[in-house]
């Protein structure tokens, strides 16, 4: 279901706001540079640094940075190069350009004594009065601008590189007066905009899979919202924090598509800290934009259900991480979305991403463990850990759908530690529950699945828990908010309304939180040894490559910071020892470092503003890591979901639980529906039979080319030649292959039908 999101309902809770400024927690911690005089300094016109390819210019006449294309004759800029031209209205008056369009800053602040919030565009509060300072850098330009009515400066630094500019911010050359806190700055924002009504163009959202978003005013409400990177930061302590489990922003990319002309931004530094805004449809602007927004304080907002009013809560002390964009200019067939996640993987390949030892599997399975239900004993309630799939069954299970499929699948064991599939004690507790098995049970099914090249991999909640264990107590151990107190955090499923306790489903006890960031590196040592102690091979990780969260106890940690950096360095440490690391609907960050991701993101959010999903994750990281579907059986159309996985290539997943009963329908994980293993055998084997055949032609190729050919049929290019229509309409399609039947796909090796 499509959502809309209520502009005018933010406004309300903003202005009803009041502000505290939280402490923090831990020591040495780094505050903002007190304000100081302005300096106003525009030098004439110079060109900063040059290469081969490009030039960086200071234009001293249209106060902006110009990243200039040698090859293309082409300038880029934040100010666009349209919006400089003279250009007349219906009545002969010349057009005045929108503030917004040629603003180089914005920033977001909070006014202590009137405890509001307030966006200042940065041509109103700096550009235009010349309260800045250029000067030239070591490659490149650096630009102080100053607020002086409110006693903020931020200097930005503009980098020229062979392939690319790079803009980046220093939060510790930010200085503040005392009457306002910066909490937010975004740079360049109209850097990666389309004029609107502009044919061939519109603006790419990394939401799940991917989004475009036309530049157009033909929407019901001009759109100008905010979504953060990673996901909610889980910033709220207790019971306030809201988790949406619609599909996240999963990249830290975004472009834009101008007929031949395109740009790609990659977030390159602060990932972790930043909200993408998205402006369009607003026809006074004229222009559509994307752009991003860092945090540079942790902030916590406590809500006021009795009077709708709300506290905000700020850290002292800004973040200690570097905060950079690289913008990298396209052409030609490049300009597009499929361009763009060409050169997105490119830079993950030369940052550290590595084609996975593991091959695609056609068929996975997440086989459910178990979950805590309610028994009586005379008369006495008592919760207990149900075994919906014994260690034994699930061997069963494997076994026969390798024999039904002839297929060697890998498999995700769910829920099988010592509180089933609800959040329980961190790791569950680094053992089996006693009612799913033994650990003799589960090394003689770890070697059985090593002997057949079956991919087994034991999921570990390394991140959530509600119980004291000698891993992790609950009171001492959990990551703080800003007030110190510890982070709790809810989940909102999207399909039902309700909240849930698992991260999957819905229950109604969902008091848990977060461990302290410090302590993973130490949790994910005791879990190998906990993999090693059960004969495993390979560790599965859901939550740890899913959930980016702050944690104040350390500065570093402020607004989610390093994040990124952590997981990715750690699940590389885990895979050193000799292990095999399994993710779920990973983070960009953590999929490049993963052998295999389970549940990669079929689609967007899907708000309103958004026009089309395309497979962006898939095209960057198919053929170089493995990916398989979310469970089929969760779509809740099933032959839907298989066309999804045709469209791009990737391995069918199924979920199983081998003792399915009714009891499970009132507090059970939502991959439990359709996962009655003897009735989702059938569908296996009918799944198997369709796609078989075209699995196997697209193993292990990339994504080259993907274009949507008319509403509801898409076309997938392969670079081993093998090209696929896919059917989701209602009606026949005529391809050059044939004729596609409607709801069903067909596909061509190498030219020829198939």
């Amino acid at each position: 279901m499509k959502k809309r999101i209520s502009a005018f309902l933010i406004c309300v809770l903003l202005c009803l706001s009041a502000v505290g400024c939280g402490k923090g927690a831990g020591s040495a911690k780094v505050a903002p540079l007190k304000f100081g005089k302005v300096e106003k300094n525009n030098p004439d016109s110079f060109v900063a640094s040059e290469n081969d390819n490009f030039s960086l210019k200071w234009d001293s006449k249209n106060k902006r940075v110009e990243f200039f294309d040698k090859e293309k004759n082409r300038t880029f800029s934040y100010l666009p190069d349209e919006a400089m031209e003279v250009r007349y209205d219906a009545d002969g008056y010349e057009v005045i350009n929108h503030p917004q369009i040629i603003s180089p800053i914005n920033i977001t602040i909070f006014d202590k004594s009137k405890n509001i919030f307030d966006k200042i565009i940065g041509h109103n509060g700096s550009d235009k009065k010349n309260e800045f300072s250029v000067s030239k850098t070591n490659g490149g330009i650096s630009i102080t601008f100053y607020f002086e009515k409110q006693q903020i400066s931020v200097q930005v630094d503009y980098l020229l590189r062979d392939d690319s500019i790079l803009i980046k911010i220093d939060p510790k050359k930010i200085a503040e007066g005392d009457k306002y806190m910066l909490t937010s700055v975004s740079v360049a924002p109209f850097l990666c905009s389309v004029k609107n009504k502009t044919d061939d163009s519109y603006l790419f959202v990394p939401s799940g899979c991917g989004a475009l978003v036309y530049a157009d005013e033909e929407k019901a409400d001009a759109v100008d919202v905010s979504d953060e990177m990673y996901g909610i930061g889980s910033r709220e302590p207790d019971d306030s924090a809201i988790k949406t489990l619609t599909a996240d922003l999963t990249m830290p990319v975004f472009g834009a598509k101008n007929g031949d002309k395109g740009m790609l931004a990659i977030i390159e530094g602060g990932t972790e800290s930043t909200s993408l805004r998205i402006n369009t449809g607003n026809s006074n602007i004229g222009y559509s934009a994307v752009y991003a927004d860092f945090d540079v304080r942790s902030h916590t907002t406590l809500y006021k259900n009795e009077d709708w009013g709300s506290v905000n809560k700020f850290s002292n002390e800004l973040t200690t991480n570097t905060l950079a964009i690289g913008y990298y200019p396209l052409y030609g067939d490049k300009a597009d979305y499929v361009g763009m996640a060409e050169k997105y993987r490119e830079y993950l390949l030369k940052n550290g991403m590595k084609k996975s030892g593991e091959e695609e599997r056609m068929i996975n399975l997440e086989i459910l463990g178990g979950t805590k239900v309610t028994e009586s004993a005379l008369g006495v309630p008592y919760d207990t850990v149900y075994a919906t799939t014994t260690v034994k069954q699930a061997e069963k299970i494997i076994t026969e759908i390798a024999d039904i499929t002839k297929e060697k699948p890998v498999v995700q064991l769910c829920g099988f530690g010592d509180s089933g599939l609800d959040i329980g004690k961190i790791a569950g507790d680094l053992k089996l529950n006693g009612s799913i098995g033994s650990t003799d049970d589960l090394k003689n099914l770890s070697k059985k699945c090593l002997d057949k090249n079956i991919g087994l991999y034991f999921d570990y909640d390394a991140l959530q828990y509600k119980e004291n264990s000698s891993l992790a107590s609950f009171k001492n151990d959990s990551a703080l908010a800003v007030n110190d107190r510890n982070i709790r955090l809810k989940y909102y499923y999207s399909w039902c309304g309700t909240v849930d306790s698992t991260g999957k489903g819905w229950n109604n006890n969902s008091n848990f939180t977060l461990i302290k960031r410090s302590l993973i590196p130490g949790i994910l040592g005791k879990i190998t040894g906990s993999a090693d102690n059960f004969g495993l091979k390979g560790i599965s990780l859901s939550t740890l490559g899913s959930i980016a969260y702050s944690d104040n106890s350390e500065q570093k940690y402020y607004s989610k910071g390093q994040m990124p950096e952590q997981v990715y360095s750690q699940i590389k440490k885990i895979k050193e020892s000799g292990k095999k690391v399994l993710l779920s609907n990973a983070n960009a960050y953590a999929a490049m470092a993963a052998d295999y991701v389970l549940d990669s993101p079929s689609k967007s959010s899907q708000y309103d503003f958004m026009d089309e999903d395309v497979p962006f994750y898939q095209i960057v990281f198919k053929g170089t890591i493995p990916l398989a579907s979310s469970p089929l059986a969760m779509s809740g159309d099933v032959d839907k979901a298989i066309l999804k996985a045709v469209e791009t290539g990737t391995g069918l997943t199924f979920a199983m639980s081998y003792n399915y009963t009714n009891k499970l329908i009132d507090n059970a994980d939502v991959r439990y529906f359709g996962s009655d293993y003897q009735n989702a055998k059938s569908l296996i084997k009918n799944a198997v039979d369709e796609y078989k055949d075209y699995f196997d032609a697209v193993k292990g190729a990339r994504i080259v080319d993907h274009c949507v050919v008319e509403k509801n049929i898409v076309k997938t290019q392969f670079d081993n030649g093998v090209t696929v229509y896919v059917n989701y309409s209602d009606k026949d399609y005529d391809t050059p292959f044939g004729t596609v039947k409607a709801k069903s796909h067909i596909y061509s090796v190498g030219g020829e039908r198939s």
